[in-house]
């Protein structure tokens, strides 16, 4: 009988275990060059992209006002101006710009964008270090007060040149003393994609 090492069938077996060790490293290797190099990548594109911010204040001479519906409930409106500038190196496209005027009890953790009225849909270029600002009035049920959370939010999507949709957010609250402020603590109101 041949013992088990002079047969050259346990020598490929055994010689094949490193093979198989080597090629599942290699593979690791692989994955997390792959992973590095499109780290790389977003942080070039990050740096070269454009950037758009949204800030929200109310038109000169303009507050907020009170009123009745149609059917008698109170109201509240405010004529206010959306201000979009790029602060990015390279242009972006205004796809579109939606906002939501909301009078609630509790603040909600999460902004309902599904509500948010479009305010303006059509192509809006936008180049590098440029902006814009919409002026617009807009109305909702209740009456703003110490006791009810008035909130001002949207949404505003946008394309950069690396053909990404790309979106930022801005909520604020009307205080009681009837100033605009940004919902800071809320990152969700504010997100920037």
């Amino acid at each position: 009988m041949v013992p088990w090492y002079a047969s050259p069938e346990w020598w490929l077996v055994i010689l094949g275990f490193p093979t198989i060790f080597f090629v599942a490293w290699q593979a690791i290797a692989t994955r997390q060059a792959a992973v590095a190099a499109q780290a790389s990548t977003d942080v070039v594109i990050n740096s070269e992209r454009a950037w758009i911010s949204a800030d929200i204040s109310f038109q000169t001479g303009a507050h907020i006002f009170d009123g009745t519906s149609g059917n008698g409930s109170m109201t509240t409106g405010v004529y206010v101006e959306l201000m979009c500038s790029n602060q990015g190196k390279s242009p972006a496209w205004i796809i579109e710009k939606r906002a939501a005027f909301r009078i609630v009890k509790e603040l909600p953790q999460e902004p309902d964008m599904s509500s948010a009225e479009i305010i303006q849909h059509e192509p809006e270029p936008m180049a590098a270090g440029a902006s814009s600002t919409y002026k617009w009035s807009t109305v909702c049920e209740g009456r703003h007060g110490p006791h009810t959370c008035t909130l001002l939010y949207g949404i505003v999507k946008y394309r950069d040149i690396f053909e990404k949709e790309r979106e930022t957010r801005f909520g604020y609250f009307l205080t009681v003393n009837n100033e605009l402020e940004r919902l800071a603590k809320f990152p969700r109101y504010n997100l920037n994609t």
